[in-house]
């Protein structure tokens, strides 16, 4: 009689990681000053400031507004909670309003979900004043308002540049998670034609300070700039040309130097896009991203709640309102 050692069984595979929670409809986010006073204050005591901004306003409904509570976070943001959703989007609605009242340096961090929108004819014109509009106008399903579109613009300029080419990309910014999510889900309608959509895939993160990736200039911790086209201990700006030992006259475009990158030592820019390193870490965040086709991992495009917004009858783009916040003068949300 043999025995045969049994093979141990192989371990199960580890459960895929939950996604992050979709964010609630009723909070919002205000950046402000690292060193502002503000944010060394207990919570009770900024919910009476926020409470005092919204009423030194003079309007009626911002004074009304019932803020559940506050929460700071990070270096210099600060999470405000309201009762319900309609409150929030009246804050957002009036920011400029309330914010300078609450400190000299807060301002509203607007969300940004990027979607690229293919196959756009080249007549479209994204730089145009009712760009915006016109895009919510025939879509009004996917979009709930053309205020939540913060930014149109071509993916590609350059591509431009071909006569012979007869469309594009767009790139559109939208503040709405689930108005993004919708414009993923359905093709759009721009110029009288079905526009084929997807997630803006985000380049990895890299400091503009060591040239490393992983963390943006404002967590860098190294005191003394690297360059990112020589990787001299001086700033990108400061790179001196090589003929003169000052800065070049041309700028950007002088070739008066030997490329070095700082991050994998090759002979090549620190941003360029063959740097080894660069392909690495895109790789790497295409990996993390692969099969997650929404903004929110629990999106579902088949519920009957996801498929569209309610349409009323159309409205002529003269009487459409405009966005009600400039969003050139606020910033970005920043993945780290």
């Amino acid at each position: 009689m043999t025995c045969t050692s049994a093979r141990p069984s192989a371990p199960p595979a580890p459960a895929p990681a939950p996604g992050p929670p979709p964010p609630r409809k009723n909070e919002l986010i205000v950046a402000l000053d690292k060193q502002d006073g503000l944010l060394a204050l207990p919570g009770a005591a900024i919910k009476e400031r926020l409470e005092a901004a919204l009423s030194a306003t003079g309007v009626p409904k911002l004074g009304e507004a019932k803020v559940r509570g506050v929460k700071v976070f990070g270096r210099s943001r600060l999470l405000v909670a309201t009762e319900d959703e309609k409150t929030t989007a009246l804050l957002r609605q009036s920011a400029s309003h309330w914010t300078p009242k609450l400190s000299k340096s807060s301002q509203l961090v607007v969300p940004r979900f990027l979607v690229v929108v293919n196959s756009v004819p080249r007549t479209f014109k994204p730089d145009g004043p009712h760009a915006a509009q016109e895009i919510y106008a025939h879509n009004r399903g996917a979009i709930a308002d053309p205020s939540v579109i913060t930014e149109v613009r071509w993916l590609n300029p350059k591509a431009l540049r071909d006569p012979s080419k007869k469309a594009s990309s767009l790139l559109i910014t939208l503040s709405d998670i689930v108005s993004a999510d919708r414009c993923i889900s359905q093709t759009l309608a721009i110029e009288s034609s079905l526009c084929p959509t997807h997630q803006y895939e985000e380049p990895p993160t890299q400091c503009y300070n060591c040239q490393q990736y992983g963390h943006t200039q404002h967590q860098c911790k190294d005191k003394t700039p690297t360059c990112a086209r020589c990787s001299g201990p001086h700033r990108t700006s400061a790179c001196p040309c090589a003929t003169s030992k000052t800065k070049c006259a041309a700028g950007k475009r002088c070739d008066h130097f030997s490329p070095r990158c700082a991050v994998c030592k090759g002979s090549h820019t620190s941003y360029h896009r063959d740097c080894p390193t660069r392909i690495k870490e895109r790789d790497q965040q295409r990996a993390h991203l692969s099969g997650r086709i929404f903004f929110d991992p629990n999106f579902d495009p088949l519920a009957p709640a996801n498929r569209e917004f309610p349409v009323e009858a159309p409205a002529p783009l003269s009487s459409l309102p405009s966005p009600a916040l400039s969003d050139s003068s606020l910033p970005s949300v920043s993945s780290s």
